[in-house]
């Protein structure tokens, strides 16, 4: 991915949140474990940038949300507006609205921020307690969806909008 490429230090931390976010949850599209790998994936990410990269809350979240983002494009570069994409978008930026909620500052030890076990049982436990639902309501959610212009609007705060008013995680499949 092209973007990671041009932010190698942090590309690395959020390589590796992956890899450790796919050892706790690796699921199919969809389901509930699904839901807890990508938000497992946002809060390691997040964590692991701030921590390696030495770079403060709002830049992490930026770049994992752009990351995160460009991860559900086609290989054109395309916004997917498939059921996953939109799944796995609300839960990218659930997690992220956690994490910006749960991390204060300070200096060393003296900041405030889940730790690795704390990031997923909390997930895990909303992954377990998350409700089935169709792509219109995880739409609705972030805007209205009456014209076709506002269900544009709408992808395009999935794809883009920093932060959220929800923190609980979807699923679309059994």
């Amino acid at each position: 991915m092209e973007y990671l490429l041009l932010h190698p230090a942090r590309a690395s931390f959020y390589s590796a949140a992956a890899i450790m976010a796919k050892v706790s949850f690796n699921g199919p599209d969809g389901t509930k474990t699904n839901a807890k790998l990508h938000a497992v994936w946002t809060c390691f990410a997040i964590r692991q940038i701030i921590l390696g990269a030495a770079v403060g809350e709002d830049n992490a979240l930026a770049f994992v949300r752009t990351a995160t983002s460009k991860h559900e494009l086609t290989n054109q570069g395309v916004q997917n507006k498939f059921d996953n994409a939109a799944m796995d978008l609300h839960n990218n930026m659930s997690a992220r609205e956690w994490m910006k909620n749960e991390t204060k500052w300070g200096i060393g030890p003296l900041r405030k921020m889940p730790t690795d076990g704390q990031i997923i049982d909390n997930m895990n436990g909303k992954g377990n307690s998350c409700a089935m639902h169709p792509v219109n309501d995880i739409l609705s959610w972030h805007g209205s969806i009456n014209t076709q212009q506002e269900v544009i609007d709408v992808w395009n705060r999935l794809y883009n909008d920093l932060s959220s008013p929800n923190q609980h995680l979807v699923h679309i499949n059994n």
